[in-house]
């Protein structure tokens, strides 16, 4: 959610909210998870540490994505999570708030796509959806693949492929699709408009992992 001039792309996040208040409306429920704080904390001061960059970071994230809401009438709450933090995530779901979560970085270092990933199986969600800047898991030509058996992925050869590292985090987001209990899973394109959309409708978009048969 940070371009690479550490600025929060609000175009981009301005697109996802008009997805997810589509979606709300549909009657579905949708929790956000968030990156982009700690780089957002480190604009204009590199050596920043970590926690500090943090706890910058959070408010201009939040101030980026109530801005990205407010058109469509919704309001936002922020969730700071570990891994392990016992939130009744339930309640934020059918509240009339959006919640943005995003990891704790103050406390610990964290991961979201592994917080997205364990949220998912703790509220048996139908869906994770793991947006980055590439088209999904990628070959190595760089050609989508289309469909994936999450039983057939090694993540150990996954961390010393070429494609791994510089293609949206992707090594991260194959152990999350590994270790969510969620029906499906989708690696996407988070910049294509209408992405959520498209990917509720049924449309082929990003990468479908299932847990096969």
């Amino acid at each position: 959610m940070v371009d690479q001039e550490r600025r929060f792309k609000s175009h981009v996040a301005s697109r996802l909210a008009e997805d997810i208040a589509w979606l709300r409306q549909q009657g579905k429920e949708v929790l956000l998870v968030s990156s982009g704080a700690v780089a957002l904390g480190k604009r204009g001061n590199e050596g920043l540490k970590r926690e500090l960059a943090a706890g910058k970071g959070q408010r201009l994230l939040m101030e980026g994505w109530a801005a990205a809401f407010a058109p469509f009438g919704l309001d936002v709450c922020q969730v700071l999570v570990n891994e392990n933090d016992s939130i009744d995530f339930s309640l934020l779901m059918q509240a009339e708030l959006q919640a943005i979560i995003n990891g704790n970085d103050l406390s610990c270092i964290t991961n979201n796509d592994l917080i997205a990933s364990a949220i998912a199986t703790r509220t048996q969600s139908d869906l994770l959806v793991l947006l980055t800047d590439v088209d999904g898991y990628l070959d190595g030509e760089k050609r989508r693949i289309e469909y994936i058996d999450i039983k057939s992925i090694s993540l150990a050869s996954a961390s010393t492929d070429k494609n791994c590292f510089g293609t949206g985090g992707i090594c991260t987001k194959l152990q999350a699709m590994a270790e969510t209990t969620a029906t499906f899973g989708i690696i996407a394109n988070g910049q294509e408009v209408n992405i959520l959309g498209s990917i509720i409708s049924g449309e082929d978009r990003g990468t479908l992992f299932t847990r096969g048969g």
